[in-house]
């Protein structure tokens, strides 16, 4: 009973802090929104002719890559996966063998997705390629730390090196520039960046990118702990993309944007 107590406590003291220390961003509303994706992987982004035949990097592939099919399906898109996780590594694998398979069951509850829900019917086996490194802000390997809770996938380079004896595994990775380098920059549409709070750091050098994406998908994992710290992080991120040329078109209510430029 205690604990059920301390838990309700933890819930509503969590939503508290949410609203307190949500940040102060303008969100502006466009026509053309469409989301693509299970619920738990699913992402808002702007329908538009140019996304046809597009490059977009998503980084983040975890064991839900439906908005990846998806959005490869509609838009004949090359989707470039950025993630070293050993789980998401095999989830890739299996993906690809699904290729050019029908889906035959539903998307599931939950962000560990079966690759017969996935229709990959429209999908060449060329559009999904892997990069299994961390996206970065060097290309030095990094300290990838675990999960807290060994059911869940997601590894990250921020969350976890606070923790005395955290465990890890140490991984290659990868430059923004450095992904571009072998890509046709002139096709480069869109970029997702669901990278466990990594985000603020690879954000902050966006005026040294060589290309922009004209949509920018990023979860800001920082508020995950609601509070001023965090809040000032992500307001500072919105007025550096500002200052490149992005309105934020989306907000989920959590912590995934979109931004248009």
């Amino acid at each position: 009973m205690i604990g059920n107590i301390s838990k309700l406590a933890d819930r509503i003291t969590g939503s508290i802090n949410r609203r307190i220390f949500r940040p102060s961003i303008i969100v502006e509303e466009v026509a053309g929104l469409t989301r693509l994706g299970s619920v738990y992987g699913g992402w808002t982004i702007k329908d538009a002719q140019d996304l046809v035949g597009c490059v977009a990097i998503s980084c983040g592939l975890g064991e839900d890559a439906s908005f990846d099919v998806e959005f490869a399906a509609r838009y004949g898109a090359d989707m470039v996966l950025v993630d070293p996780t050993p789980r998401s590594v095999t989830h890739y694998d299996q993906l690809v063998a699904h290729v050019g398979q029908s889906a035959s069951t539903a998307y599931v509850k939950g962000g560990c997705q079966p690759v017969e829900a996935y229709d990959m019917s429209a999908i060449r086996p060329e559009q999904l390629r892997l990069e299994p490194k961390a996206l970065w802000i060097d290309e030095e390997p990094v300290r990838f730390y675990k999960p807290a809770n060994p059911a869940h996938v997601s590894h990250s380079v921020c969350f976890g090196a606070e923790e005395e004896n955290a465990d890890y595994i140490l991984v290659p990775t990868v430059t923004l520039a450095g992904l571009l380098a072998n890509l046709p920059q002139d096709r480069f549409a869109l970029l997702k960046m669901d990278i466990e709070g990594a985000e603020t750091e690879i954000l902050s050098s966006i005026a040294q990118w060589p290309v922009l994406p004209r949509q920018l998908l990023v979860e800001f994992d920082v508020l995950r702990s609601a509070n001023a710290q965090s809040k000032a992080q992500v307001e500072r991120i919105d007025a550096l993309l500002r200052s490149q040329g992005y309105a934020c078109c989306h907000f989920d209510g959590e912590r995934n944007y979109l931004y248009l430029r």
